[in-house]
């Protein structure tokens, strides 16, 4: 029943769970995707996902805590390109405003934290630093997880009141969790050296009370910055793949920019699962690494064509379907953006090409099939018949010889 409900609901991110081959607990992932509020969906304000994303990763923490973990939800792709939007529309001053409080008291709140507090209270003075390594572990999994969901609020967040998610979440382990027992772990060289960072990066005031004074109307950052939240401000020097278009990362005052929506990496770069809209209207969703389209996406380009596939450090590279303006389209391998290897064109008047490719053309042995029944199997050069081969006619006469530039020769 609970299975039903999710494959109704949000039949992708179904998709994406049961692709994972894990054995999943239904009734918890509709417990969490119902405090999502993404199976039931009525209009919910930026701050009420915010909140509820910080409730389900804690009752993941918490779950990983207890050695009992949940399914991690937030590993789907699909769920963390969800949540990277949510955050990336996020330009009122007055939302900005409350999510910063609001965020602030809910990683207070966290059962996160007293739960690993009460594991350390509960432990023999002997068990204490293994055990606190442990949570040390677990803590920085949890904290990174976190931090990459809300890493473009976090330029909002460190321009407002000079912090990030995670600096906050680093204050209140260190508060929370390790202070109490400092003693205790200075008396071991390993928890000696966690103590000491976290002390280090503390922030000076501990009650957390924001100042009055921290919040502006201001939502675009510094004068003549053109900071928008989630906004790569890359110059392309081209719409079409196969022509770098992400080189160019210099920070432009132009309003001639590319909108970015998914994850980045410490670096600040475009680095997982996202979807950027160039200025000249082509649009990329799928995986990154390190600011290069890597892996499986989705290009789609403003003049007509679309491509599904491999990419491979920011080329059409590999295995994968491209649909031309045309009609046209070909499946198979690819190379720096040309038809390279073994596939198949299909044209839209009817004929076919399948066999190997080098450069964008034609060329080794293949097969060539006109729409009215005849066919030709051999060699070719550069979309030319070139070479031994053999031409079948619809009217049953065959021609087997040597061709040259498309002419029978021989």
């Amino acid at each position: 029943m609970d299975e039903d409900v999710v494959k109704t609901k949000v039949p992708e991110i179904y998709q994406s769970i049961i692709k994972t081959e894990e054995d999943v607990d239904w009734e918890q992932i509709k417990e969490d995707l119902e405090e999502l509020n993404w199976l039931f969906f009525d209009d919910l304000q930026a701050s009420e996902t915010i909140i509820s994303v910080w409730k389900v990763a804690d009752k993941y923490g918490v779950s990983v805590l207890q050695d009992t973990p949940r399914f991690k939800l937030f590993k789907i792709q699909k769920v963390k390109l969800i949540i990277t939007n949510y955050v990336y529309n996020i330009e009122d001053s007055s939302d900005i405003s409350l999510i910063c409080k609001e965020s602030r008291g809910k990683i207070e709140e966290m059962l996160f934290f007293s739960c690993a507090r009460g594991m350390m209270f509960m432990s023999s003075e002997e068990n204490l630093p293994n055990l606190t390594l442990r949570i040390f572990d677990i803590f920085t999994e949890f904290k990174t997880m976190i931090s990459h969901f809300f890493i473009h609020f976090d330029k909002q967040l460190k321009y407002q009141i000079n912090t990030t998610i995670g600096a906050l979440l680093d204050d209140i382990f260190y508060i929370k969790v390790l202070k109490e027992f400092k003693e205790k772990l200075n008396d071991n060289e390993n928890t000696k050296k966690i103590v000491a960072d976290f002390g280090s990066k503390v922030t000076e005031s501990q009650n957390y009370e924001t100042p009055n004074n921290v919040y502006t109307s201001q939502t675009t950052g510094p004068v003549g910055s053109n900071w928008k939240i989630g906004s790569v401000n890359s110059v392309s020097s081209g719409t079409g793949m196969g022509y770098n278009y992400y080189m160019t990362n210099d920070h432009s005052m132009h309003l001639r920019e590319n909108s970015y929506k998914g994850e980045l990496n410490d670096e600040n770069k475009r680095h997982g699962y996202g979807k950027v809209t160039f200025f000249g209207g082509d649009t990329y969703e799928g995986f990154w690494d390190n600011d290069r389209p890597h892996g499986e996406g989705l290009y789609v380009w403003k003049i007509g064509g679309r491509y599904l596939g491999e990419f491979t450090k920011g080329n059409i590279s590999g295995v994968g379907k491209r649909v031309y303006p045309s009609g046209n389209f070909y499946v198979g391998e690819f190379l720096n953006g040309k038809k390279h290897g073994k596939g198949e064109m299909n044209f839209k008047n009817g004929d076919v090409y399948e066999g190997n490719w080098e450069d964008d053309c034609m060329s080794g042995d293949g097969k060539f099939s006109w729409s009215t029944g005849d066919y030709f199997v051999g060699k070719f050069v550069k979309d030319m018949r070139d070479g031994k081969g053999v031409l079948t006619m619809v009217n049953g006469d065959i021609v087997e010889g040597i061709w040259k530039d498309n002419q029978f020769i021989n």
